[in-house]
């Protein structure tokens, strides 16, 4: 019997030393859960988990609030297979509040720890008795980030990223419209879908800004015109069409794109219009050799495109759009940039385009 007790003492301090090693670090989780128990392991991780720091209980003797803090944080990122912890279905609100607290830094998509805190959040809000509740908690967590007041997490704008998947109906942050960058906006545009079209008078002063401050940002285009429709944003008051005739858009537009092989296409003179030129009168930024990727090239390209086809579909066209030829003119020489090509007769596609 002694033997027995011996072995069980022993196997106690064994594991005890292996969940001591787990809260450091969960590299060994998978062959400890299954030693020990996965049920036996996870209960024990998670009271650690959620013991009130010394600090609470009255004893300030030698605690390390940071370390405290960096340990569970680095244990909530690590955990695997999240879907099932015992931690994040069971106890949603205690670790929704830690995060909340704790969480810092979030600059930088590619950081590690947006990323886990992605998936945590996906999983404890997947909570219908506080549903209510979660949705205040984030756009007040939206509202911090685009306010003056201090905010640990990261701006507006990666915060967005991070929070809209989360947040229904995504009306609610029309309110932020304002603050959001391009990507972000087209994102709330796409997700609002046709009823985007109630919101667009209110939004289209910044719309219109965005715009203007350079080539990215004409990933905007799609997502507007297919809220409207041709028929409909051409029989509405909407100043787009307008404001993209008065962009400096033309052949040249895409000439100063870097090729994949590191070379660089030369700038060459435009083709003759078939009309003459229109006075400019814009904000648009151009960026030399701004950056551009494939996918986003494409989407500017289909963009220009639809507006050519809205400004074609007025009666009217040829008095009021004088730089529809030249905003085709900017898509045709695009896509070859999204091909990698050069094609001999550019001068040629572009002409029998017209």
């Amino acid at each position: 019997m002694q033997d027995n007790v011996d072995g069980d003492d022993q196997r106690e301090r064994i594991f005890n030393m292996y969940i001591k090693l787990l809260k450091l670090n969960m590299v060994l989780y998978q062959q400890v859960s299954t030693v020990f128990g996965l049920e036996r392991v996870e209960t024990e991780l998670v009271q650690w988990f959620m013991e009130r720091p010394p600090l609470c209980n009255g004893d300030k003797k030698s605690f390390n609030k940071d370390h405290y803090v960096n340990a569970r944080l680095e244990h909530l990122w690590a955990i695997p297979n999240k879907s099932t912890s015992q931690l994040l279905i069971n106890h949603k609100q205690y670790v929704l509040a830690f995060v909340d607290r704790n969480v810092r830094g979030l600059y930088y998509e590619e950081n590690e720890e947006y990323k886990q805190l992605c998936n945590v959040l996906s999983i404890i809000f997947d909570d219908a008795p506080n549903k209510d509740a979660n949705q205040r908690w984030l756009i007040h967590k939206l509202d911090e980030m685009a306010g003056l007041q201090h905010n640990t997490w990261c701006c507006i704008n990666n915060g967005f990223k991070l929070l809209h998947p989360l947040i229904q109906p995504i009306d609610q942050c029309l309110k932020f419209f304002h603050r959001l960058l391009a990507p972000n906006i087209n994102t709330l545009i796409i997700r609002l879908g046709p009823a985007f079209k109630q919101y667009y008078k209110q939004c289209e002063p910044y719309i219109l800004s965005a715009l203007d401050g350079g080539l990215k940002n004409l990933i905007l285009l799609p997502c507007i015109i297919k809220c409207f429709g041709v028929d409909a944003i051409v029989s509405s008051s909407v100043l787009l069409l307008d404001h993209m005739n008065s962009i400096p858009l033309d052949a040249n537009t895409f000439a100063c794109l870097i090729k994949v092989s590191g070379g660089m296409r030369a700038e060459r003179p435009p083709p003759t219009p078939n009309t003459p030129l229109q006075p400019i009168i814009s904000q648009f930024v151009f960026k030399s050799y701004e950056h551009i990727i494939d996918n986003q090239l494409g989407t500017i390209i289909d963009g220009l495109m639809g507006v050519a086809e809205l400004m074609m579909a007025d009666p009217q066209h040829r008095e009021k759009y004088g730089r529809l030829h030249h905003l085709m003119d900017a898509a045709i020489t695009g896509l070859l940039r999204v091909n990698q090509y050069r094609a001999p007769n550019e001068e040629d596609i572009i002409n029998r385009h017209r």
